[in-house]
Parts: C-alpha cells; structure tokens; sequence
C-alpha cells in the first residue's frame, strides 16, 4: 500500500493490531505529545520507582525530539535496580514518520532486562577471572621467593662447607641451620598439597581419638625455634582432657599454623598465649590462640581465611609466607566438624583465633 493511499482508519486498524499483539509501541506528534500508545508499552513503562519512570519519560521525549530531526535511535536505557535482584533495562527505538505540521515518531519499547543482566554477569565474571589471575601469578611469584630462600639457605651453608674445613663447631651451627630450611621449605610443600586436596574436593582425614592438648603441644614444639629468634614467649595451658574424634597431623597442622601465624606478626619480646580446653557446655574442644602483635584492620577481618589473604602484598612483605595458612587451617576445622573464629580490636592491638570441635564420645 502506498503512503497516500493510507489514512486515518488504516493506522487506527494498524496500531490496534499492533496493540493486540502485544507490541510496545506509542505515537507521538512533533510536539512531543502522545497520541496513542499501547497496552505493553504502558505496561513496560510501569516501573518500580517514580525515579525511574521519570528517567525512562525523559528518555523517550528525547529520543522524539531526536528522531524528528532525522536521526534513527536505538537506545537502551539502563534504568538501575529497585531492589537487590531486580535490574531494568529499556529499549527505545524511534523512527520518524512523514513530515512537515504532520510529521510524527512511533517509538517501540521492549524490555532489555534479561539482556542487560547477562552483559552485566558476563563483565563480572571476566572481573572475576582477570582478579582470580592475578592472585595466581602473584601466588606463583610469591611460592617461588619463598621457596628459593630456605634452598638458597641449604646451598649456601654447603659450599661454604665444601670449600673449607670448618671445625665442629661450625659443622653444628651449619647442620641445624640446614635443618631448620629444609623442615620450612618441607611444610611450603605440605601446605600445597593439603591446599590442592582441600581444591580438589580429595582432603582425607584418618581419624582416631586425638588428645588437643597433645596436637597443641607437639606443635609449639615446632615453632620454638622460631619464638626463640623474635624472643616471642610462647604461654601454654593445656588442658589434658579434651578428646576429640579427628586427625593427629591434621590437628598438628592446624596448631602449628595458628601459633606461627602469630609468632610471625607479634613484635619482639612479645607473647603468645595458648589455651585448650572445653567450652562452657563442655560440648566442644577449645583452641585459643592469642598474640599482642599488628592486629587487623576491621575491613580485612571478613576475608583472612580466604586464600592467599595477607595484610601486605608483594614480595617485600615484611612477613613473608604464602597466604595459605589460615585458609588451610579453616578447612581441617571445618572437616572435622568445627568452626573456626577470628577477632581483633585493631591495628597494633592483637588478634585472638578461636577454635571449637565437637568432643569425643
């Protein structure tokens, strides 16, 4: 049908057809003023907030007022979210028709949620990913410093070894020099592979009854040597009946990664204190470690269990190790049935870790 061949009737006929299809679409005149528009376009214009109908009115006006003056539009109006689930996105598409004291603009308007939603996924889960692998080349480069030092170590005490001969009493401070390396690098290791199980849904437990107390206490023995060097003072009380049904090393692992964590950010001359025993129910075995250190600030304290999670980054951390410690150590709670706590009043003011695990039967 040609343009002059059509009238009044004819887009009467058209637009309700349209209308009864379910079509989003008004007729505005060069004023800008509507003269019909339908029962999908009402609907999709109905939206949460006065806000955001006012935003979407504006819009549309504009997109007349444009279109009018020749140009095709085809917008998407992201219009924000009314609550936490529900974002709205708008399509508006304006095209003139005629001209002249008779020209007027139909816009189509269709709903882009569903759309805008999954671009708005899709640029969170690059986000994700992109921050996902940077914390992997800074993990790799971290594991490798921290690795190559306690090697660095055992060479370096060998060739000195190699190229003189030393007396005994150089043997002996070489020997446990090299020790001491290998026992750190040896636990790098271990945190890796228990970190890749605990990834790989594969962490296995042998569980027995375990005394805490005894866990606890065979790994302070484990970090004296290193309490020694900050002149740290380790306090103990070990309360020697709580059994619990788990995993001795796992156990051991836990402990050892709690008091070295916080051996590591108290000062010199400082103290950490030690505690087992039950809860007041006497339902559960407490662990409780506690340390006068560097505290964490309160945003931090949400996220210390997550991996790789340090108060620092980069290679010139002032504390080293790999950010693997507490997460390792959240996970043997958690596999054993028990919750595992954080809380400090601050930067500079200490942190306290608590532990609780269902006692033995």
């Amino acid at each position: 049908m040609n343009k002059t061949d059509r009238g009044p009737d004819t887009d009467a006929a058209l637009l309700r057809a349209l209308d009864e299809a379910g079509v989003g679409f008004a007729l505005f005149d060069r004023d800008g003023v509507s003269l019909e528009s339908s029962r999908s376009f009402d609907a999709l214009a109905k939206l949460p907030t006065e806000a955001q109908r006012d935003f979407l009115h504006d819009r549309v006006l504009a997109a007349v007022s444009r279109a009018l003056a020749g140009e095709r539009v085809d917008d998407h109006c992201d219009l924000g979210e009314s609550d936490a689930s529900d974002a709205h996105c708008r399509r508006v598409t304006a095209v003139p028709m005629d001209s002249g004291a008779s020209a007027r603009v139909v816009v189509w308007l269709s709903d882009a949620s569903d759309a805008a939603r999954a671009n708005a996924h899709a640029k969170a889960h690059a986000a994700r990913a992109a921050r996902a692998e940077a914390a992997k080349d800074q993990f790799l480069a971290t594991l490798s410093h921290e690795l190559r030092t306690p090697l660095a170590t055992i060479l370096g005490w060998t060739q000195l070894l190699k190229s003189r001969s030393p007396d005994s009493a150089t043997i002996d401070g070489a020997m446990a020099t090299i020790d001491r390396a290998a026992r750190a690098q040896l636990r790098l290791i271990d945190d890796i592979l228990v970190a890749a199980r605990v990834v790989a849904g594969a962490l296995r437990l042998e569980r027995r009854r375990v005394d805490v107390a005894l866990a606890v206490s065979r790994a302070a023995d484990a970090v004296k040597a290193t309490a020694d060097s900050k002149d740290v003072r380790l306090e103990l009380a070990l309360a020697n009946d709580c059994f619990v049904d788990g995993d001795s090393g796992k156990l051991e692992h836990v402990a050892f990664h709690l008091l070295g964590n916080a051996i590591k950010f108290s000062a010199r001359g400082g103290a950490v204190r030690v505690r087992v025993g039950r809860d007041r129910t006497s339902e559960f075995a407490t662990i409780s470690v506690s340390d006068d250190g560097v505290g964490i600030v309160p945003e931090l304290l949400p996220r210390v269990f997550d991996r790789f999670t340090q108060g620092e980054t980069g290679l010139t951390r002032a504390h080293g190790g790999l950010g693997l410690g507490l997460s390792l150590a959240r996970h043997l709670v958690e596999a054993h049935g028990g919750t595992i706590d954080v809380a400090s009043d601050g930067p500079g003011r200490g942190t306290t870790v608590l532990v609780r695990m269902p006692l033995a039967s």
